[in-house]
């Protein structure tokens, strides 16, 4: 596979990264923008345990507005797994209760 029309919208590193990695690819995907992580999650990658090296979350190049203006509008909190608005909205329900 090679990556040639792809570019990188973000990358993760440390323990948490696979998660966030592919959370993030799910949050675009769920927009309808196509994404996919460099290196590929496979069984070597995840027993090798590459957690020094970055997983690199790319877009096709014809993509990349839409990807950044979604996540500027739409902000991705990998480490709650949800959208930064929703939890916005789900705390300003709670202080009008």
């Amino acid at each position: 596979m090679t990556n040639e029309g792809w570019v990188e919208l973000s990358s993760f590193t440390g323990a948490g990264s696979d998660i966030a990695a592919n959370m993030l690819i799910a949050h675009l995907e769920s927009e309808q923008i196509p994404a996919r992580r460099f290196p590929l999650q496979t069984p070597a990658t995840l027993l090798a345990g590459v957690m020094d090296q970055p997983i690199v979350v790319l877009v096709p190049e014809e993509h990349e507005a839409a990807a950044r203006r979604i996540l500027t509008e739409k902000p991705f909190d990998a480490a709650q797994g949800q959208d930064a608005t929703d939890e916005q909205s789900a705390t300003a329900g709670d202080a009008t209760d």
